[in-house]
């Protein structure tokens, strides 16, 4: 039949050698080199990258698990006592004003008060002004006095809970006590001498954090310029980053704190019959700890060097691009590198080029 015929004639056009060629590597030595120095710079550059980075840097011998967490917090009232109202330009009755915002009564509470309604977790609120309601329409504002003076504890215990759970290793669960920790500015520069170890608290002044966050002063004027800082109030978050040391724990943690830009921190106090007795403006500080600690592990180191080979072998690959596509004598170097074999088909069925390229080998 027709149909059986040409399908024969399709496949006697199918040169199965061809199709079914052997590609096999050709170590070729091309004695050039420009191309020797790219390929041993490519493989020495290579091995920098596995062992500082990926070993060193990274731990790529280990696996790790993300720390959680149990915070505490507090505010303590300044040990020295509070700057005279009379002395601080922000309250009314000032011996020195000169603010661009009209200065309030000052008003001053136990350091609880001043918390309020901090309940002594991960966030700590701290008022800076208050607005109290008096019937449907009167109200009276005030500023708090110098509330950047009192002090603001911070204890914490982390952990690695599926390591320690697995195995019952207390290097997976470390208290603050434990751990070294600092204050670091806007430049990662520790801020010497503004916290201290309390027993089992870090203690830094409400001031310190404000300056660590890159705020020089409550009272310097929001980014939309009609109102102080002090007045709006502001939300810090106090990331406390925890490194990995060379045993897989953590030995040191750094306090990092950032000003969340367009944020202002306002707290209703409910009261019964009332929608609120009391409108506070303050800093909010979010503390959070950030941190991974690690178990050596075989696997994860295969899956380094595994991704170190496969690069070992993309600078081969790199090398062979510039030799066929770029170099000077990319021809030369291409008949070198890539050779065809005669048709082996042909030269069992004894066709006389093929043989006598064959013997010509």
């Amino acid at each position: 039949m027709a149909w059986r015929r040409r399908l024969f004639d399709f496949f006697d056009t199918i040169d199965l050698d061809e199709l079914l060629a052997y590609r096999t590597p050709k170590v070729v030595i091309i004695k050039d080199r420009v191309l020797g120095a790219l390929r041993l710079s490519g493989l020495i550059a290579v091995a920098i990258y596995f062992l500082l980075v990926r070993i060193v840097a990274d731990q790529g011998y280990y696996e790790f698990e993300n720390v959680i967490a149990m915070m505490e917090t507090s505010l303590e009232a300044p040990a020295n006592g509070l700057t005279a109202a009379a002395l601080l330009p922000y309250c009314l009755g000032s011996q020195t004003p000169g603010l661009p915002t009209p200065p309030l009564p000052c008003v001053t509470g136990s350091a609880a008060w001043v918390a309020l309604p901090s309940t002594g977790n991960s966030e700590l609120f701290v008022a800076t002004r208050l607005k109290e309601q008096h019937g449907d329409s009167n109200f009276s504002e005030s500023y708090l006095q110098e509330p950047e003076a009192y002090t603001v504890g911070v204890t914490f215990l982390i952990t690695a809970p599926s390591f320690y759970d697995e195995f019952r290793d207390p290097t997976f669960a470390k208290s603050i006590e434990q751990v070294k920790t600092r204050l670091l500015d806007q430049s990662n520069v520790e801020m010497a001498g503004a916290l201290t170890r309390v027993n089992r608290f870090d203690v830094m002044s409400l001031g310190s954090l404000l300056h660590a966050a890159g705020i020089s002063d409550l009272d310097a004027m929001c980014g939309d310029g009609d109102a102080t800082l002090r007045h709006k109030g502001a939300i810090l978050v106090a990331n406390i980053h925890c490194t990995t040391n060379r045993n897989g724990g953590i030995s040191k943690c750094d306090y990092r704190v950032t000003k969340m830009p367009h944020a202002e921190a306002k707290i209703s106090v409910p009261n019964g019959a009332n929608d609120f007795v009391q409108q506070r403006r303050g800093v909010k500080i979010i503390f959070q700890v950030s941190g991974k600690m690690g178990v050596f592990k075989w696997s994860a180191f295969i899956i380094a060097w595994v991704s170190a080979v496969a690069t070992f072998g993309f600078v081969s690959v790199v090398v062979d691009a510039l030799l066929r596509w770029v170099m000077p004598l990319r021809d030369v170097y291409s008949v070198l590198k890539w050779e065809e074999s005669v048709d082996f088909s042909e030269y069992r069925q004894g066709c006389p080029s093929a043989v006598q390229a064959v013997e010509h080998l």
